[in-house]
């Protein structure tokens, strides 16, 4: 096992690599939680594609406090909560909430990732990487657990992904 990052801010653990066989497993954390505890197993072709475009993503300057205005008054829980739901008082329409969603999305790297949602989310002009985890096996986004959020960089982000790629590309 190898860890990458913090992993009570944001990291991995990555697992053996086995030769000629393209699935790892690779373990996400945020804010000290394996996110991905029922299944880390991650098809590489795919995941290091999806990994390397979210490093991309940071190394372009996104402006994360584009959007600040439009969460003023609001907690992080709520700002994650408008974000994964849809929400009217915040959204004007469909069109505006999908594109705001898509630029502070983040983890969404395959399977392995569909039992948490994050956001990268500006709060008092800072970046917030908030997660929150669901049990796949219920269908609705009714019971959810409480969003957890951690103060993070592009910077560290870029770093922790990179070094992932490198780990993962090298044994692979």
């Amino acid at each position: 096992m190898q860890d990458v990052g913090d992993r009570a801010i944001f990291g991995f653990r990555i697992g053996p690599a086995e030769p000629q066989c393209p699935m790892r497993d690779v373990n996400i954390f945020i804010n000290g939680e394996d996110v991905t505890p029922e299944d880390p197993s991650v098809y590489l072709p795919s995941f290091l594609g999806l990994i390397q475009d979210t490093a991309n993503r940071l190394e372009a300057k996104i402006d994360y406090l584009k959007h600040d205005s439009l969460f003023s008054g609001l907690n992080v829980t709520e700002v994650h909560n408008a974000l994964l739901h849809n929400n009217r008082e915040v959204f004007v329409s469909d069109t505006e909430w999908w594109s705001v969603h898509e630029h502070h999305r983040f983890g969404d790297w395959g399977e392995t990732t569909d039992g948490f949602t994050a956001f990268l989310i500006p709060y008092c002009g800072k970046l917030q990487l908030t997660c929150q985890t669901r049990d796949r096996r219920v269908a609705r986004y009714d019971h959810l657990p409480c969003v957890r959020g951690v103060q993070v960089t592009p910077y560290y982000l870029i770093v922790t992904l990179k070094a992932a790629l490198d780990i993962l590309m090298r044994d692979a």
